[in-house]
């Protein structure tokens, strides 16, 4: 049997001072294992017993108190999680099917695309308008039951197409599907920008999303699928957070998120809560070539993710079973609570955080000057050019 040493496309290494790591991010991963942990909180009190301490002392009762609200806290999170995502469904690697949209190029969509084949699920079929060419690498990952499918998930009847290929090749529907495709960003005040601009971000990061759930999702509800599914839409902290210059972008992330709410919430009426799983990702800025240019305003607040770490978050939630929603790195789980703030604290806040003036430079740029881009011809309806970064695997269409 042949041996395959393919690994996946993986970011550069490289090196970086030790400052660069020290973040907030950092900081509440060492406190959630430390002094929020119910393990370590209550080890405490029992080394102050062991050191002969009076029960009735200060110290104990302080230390053990406060490792009872801990545990406490950790309770209700994991009461809450089940009561909203229901129980974990049953996932058996080797007879799931994945399905990836946006995957043709070397970012987000492409690396769940190789981990999932290096899992061993029964198969991976890639979505996208550009397939790389036949090669030896493409061969070896093809051993791994990694298909590559053409296809403008913009428009359904391809979509409908590709699902038919799909069954013939796999022999059965995907059970899982993640969604990473996103229009490549034409930064620009509102008056600047074009109804084909705007449109055209709307088609790719909204459109696409609703043909994959119309085509596919009819086969994961079915009474007949005993093991269900999940789904998995991209998204983006900027739904909560919209910013100068990026109005498609944030308009069509915002749709997204409240599609993905629409989805669940139709998974709870049929009751099927159990055996269908909906993830939500929002992340901050990722690491692929979709946001290059933009320089973080705070790299200890807000640091830019490692697209490995986001894929190893959500895959684990695919794997356990479970649904949910991922928002990384920290600050973007606390900016849902930005809007029920005062306006003028809303205002202060924004200015402090530079984000209004780093997009304002961002637009500055333009995206002639960010480089990387590989244009391809769209098969629209239109005369828009659709473009993927080589850097990522971002679906565009820009006029």
């Amino acid at each position: 049997m042949q041996t395959i040493t393919t690994t996946p496309h993986l970011p550069p290494s490289t090196s970086k001072p030790w400052t660069h790591y020290l973040t907030l991010d950092l900081i509440s991963h060492i406190l959630n294992r430390s002094i929020f942990h119910p393990f370590i909180c209550f080890l405490i009190p029992l080394c102050l017993l062991a050191r002969h301490w009076p029960v009735s002392s200060r110290g104990i009762v302080y230390t053990f108190s406060w490792a009872c609200i801990v545990t406490l806290y950790h309770t209700l999170a994991i009461w809450n999680h089940r009561l909203a995502y229901g129980r974990a469904r049953t996932v058996s690697l080797e007879n799931e099917v994945v399905l990836v949209a946006g995957g043709g190029g070397n970012g987000l969509g492409r690396l769940f695309a190789e981990v999932y084949a290096m899992k061993g699920v029964r198969g991976v079929a890639v979505l996208d308008v550009r397939v790389p060419g036949q090669g030896a690498e493409r061969e070896e990952w093809e051993e791994r039951g990694l298909r590559w499918f053409q296809c403008d998930v913009g428009r359904r009847e391809e979509v409908e197409r590709v699902k038919n290929q799909i069954l013939k090749e796999f022999n059965t529907h995907p059970t899982i599907l993640i969604n990473c495709i996103a229009a490549l960003i034409t930064p620009g005040p509102i008056p600047s920008l074009t109804t084909q601009q705007f449109t055209s971000t709307l088609t790719t990061n909204l459109t696409s999303h609703f043909n994959l759930l119309s085509v596919f999702l009819p086969s994961i509800l079915s009474s007949s699928n005993n093991s269900g599914g999940t789904i998995v839409t991209t998204s983006s902290i900027l739904t909560h957070l919209p910013t100068i210059h990026l109005a498609p972008y944030s308009a069509s992330k915002a749709a997204l998120t409240s599609l993905h709410h629409t989805l669940t919430a139709e998974i709870r009426a049929l009751s099927l809560s159990h055996k269908v799983k909906a993830i939500l990702v929002e992340p901050g800025q990722i690491d692929t070539s979709l946001f290059k240019g933009v320089e973080t305003p705070s790299r200890v607040l807000a640091p830019v993710l490692d697209t490995r770490e986001v894929v190893k978050v959500v895959t684990g939630l695919i794997d356990a079973g479970e649904g949910g929603i991922v928002r990384m790195p920290t600050y973007a789980g606390w900016v849902q609570w930005f809007a029920v703030l005062p306006v003028a604290v809303q205002r202060g806040l924004r200015w402090a955080s530079g984000i209004d003036r780093a997009l304002a430079g961002f637009a500055a740029v333009g995206i002639g000057d960010r480089g990387g881009e590989e244009r391809l011809v769209g098969r629209g309806k239109s005369d828009a050019k659709r473009e993927e970064s080589s850097g990522s695997d971002d679906l565009v269409l820009v006029e």
